[in-house]
């Protein structure tokens, strides 16, 4: 048995069906397509800085190979206090949730690796290659028009990889049927023209960087009524695609740890809540927004009653209006109909 086919039996044995290695050659393309998005859409110019995925020998000079593997999570209950309000993939990202089946595989995978003597990398924060390229190379499935990772099961997925010294192969042999050449429903979903072309989009207007990144939306009522109810990221151009119908909605296992979470994943139980327990319940679980930018839970969650035509409890309401933040406070105000409460661009 060669290296290979013994990661691949040891990741079958873990319960891993999803599995592919590739040289570490193989991500030289990732490189001319940053370029391409670049030339696109050239304001993202943060999109440079992914560059850097398409040569790790650079960063890690041993590397040889990747091993990449994939996980759905199809068979998820999505919290229906959270269902459409929150971006499916955050709720089961196992990266933050230690106790999942997904985080233990991977991690019991990664001990494999050495065990065999094999030097490895592996971060899952922060990265260390464009997965989704990684995954497509490796046989595991293929990037659709909306640019998102879809095996057979459709876009609902994880990935993660580890660099490794070794000179290995595994691509699996998975016929995946492609974007049809009339269909454009991702691009039309897309509430607020991010996704402008198939494999094309703007991240810098992504309801999901909108909810997380980026600077205040409250002055700019297109872009609140675009976010609509959205609290924290968006599948829009994920839940209109037919390879994704009927792939998520009918799971019935709880994901460790979610069902305690489920009651403070509701626009006005965030309203209610306070700094700290905002850092207790939330800060460790959806990671994109930092200690220094919890304000914009209050923004957001104030924005999603507000596009239901919803408003918060008076208690709730006197409280954003004393918050610390003036960027809450000018909101609260606003929604309130307070004269002169609009923020400036």
């Amino acid at each position: 048995m060669n290296l290979a086919e013994s990661v691949r039996d040891k990741g079958l044995e873990l319960g891993i069906t999803r599995l592919g290695i590739i040289g570490t050659e193989e991500m030289a393309g990732y490189g001319a397509r940053i370029d391409e998005r670049l030339l696109a859409t050239p304001r993202v110019g943060a999109l440079s800085q992914l560059r850097a995925f398409a040569e790790p020998r650079k960063t890690f000079p041993w590397a040889r190979s990747i091993v990449v593997v994939a996980f759905d999570f199809t068979h998820y209950r999505v919290p229906a206090s959270a269902d459409g309000f929150f971006g499916k993939h955050y709720l089961f990202d196992h990266r933050f949730w230690p106790e999942s089946p997904e985080a233990k595989k991977i991690a019991a995978l990664g001990d494999y690796l050495k065990e065999i003597g094999l030097r490895t990398a592996w971060d899952e924060h922060r990265g260390i290659t464009a997965y989704r390229w990684a995954a497509s190379a490796a046989g595991l499935g293929i990037v659709r028009r909306n640019n998102f990772f879809y095996t057979e099961n459709g876009s609902y997925n994880f990935l993660s990889a580890f660099l490794i010294d070794a000179e290995t192969e595994l691509k699996p042999d998975r016929d995946m049927e492609p974007c049809p050449d009339d269909c454009g429903r991702c691009r039309k979903a897309c509430p607020t023209g991010s996704l402008s072309a198939p494999y094309v989009m703007d991240l810098t207007s992504c309801v999901s960087f909108l909810t997380t990144f980026s600077l205040p939306f409250a002055h700019d009522e297109r872009v609140r009524k675009a976010i609509g109810r959205r609290v924290y990221g968006c599948d829009a151009c994920q839940d209109c695609c037919p390879f994704n119908k009927n792939r998520l909605g009918a799971g019935t296992e709880e994901f460790p740890g979610l069902t305690e979470l489920e009651p403070r994943l509701d626009a006005e139980a965030i309203l209610e809540m306070d700094y700290e327990q905002i850092a207790s319940e939330l800060g460790g679980k959806f990671f994109y927004l930092k200690p220094d930018f919890f304000w914009r839970w209050k923004i957001n969650a104030l924005n999603s009653l507000e596009q239901r035509g919803l408003k918060p409890g008076g208690k709730a309401l006197a409280a954003l209006k004393a918050d610390p933040s003036p960027l809450v406070r000018e909101a609260a105000a606003r929604h309130a109909g307070e004269p002169g409460a609009e923020p400036g661009p």
